[in-house]
């Protein structure tokens, strides 16, 4: 079966304006995470620049540093983006280590200020 090329075609963008995407739910279990991942990794595959934001902290045992650590001043953002070998277009930045919390008075302007820096 042959693929209409319509179907094939890479998605283009207008100009160099980012996209955020956001996928949320109030409640646990529904795959946010899985469809994040899968969507980010498709994304990255044509070759499109992809930072994923994971706030599911138990997810986030292997990184090094976390938006905690950059808001603190701690480290710079680029050195808390965590990157697949295989895929250099897709990073992924954990919000915070598992057993800590963003403190309360980053507020939501620091994470504005987050997702406008990447």
């Amino acid at each position: 079966m042959k693929l209409r090329e319509e179907e094939n075609r890479k998605p283009q963008l207008v100009g160099e304006t980012s996209r955020i995407v956001i996928i949320t739910s109030g409640k646990g279990g529904v795959r946010k995470t899985t469809t994040a991942a899968n969507i980010g990794l498709s994304l990255a595959r044509l070759n499109l620049s992809v930072v994923a934001i994971d706030t599911d902290t138990g997810l986030c045992n292997r990184v090094n540093y976390t938006a905690v650590e950059v808001l603190n001043g701690d480290c710079h953002l680029d050195q808390a983006l965590f990157r697949d070998k295989r895929w250099p277009s897709l990073e992924l930045l954990c919000i915070s280590k598992p057993r800590s919390k963003i403190p309360l008075s980053f507020g939501s302007k620091a994470i504005i200020w987050l997702v406008e820096s990447l």
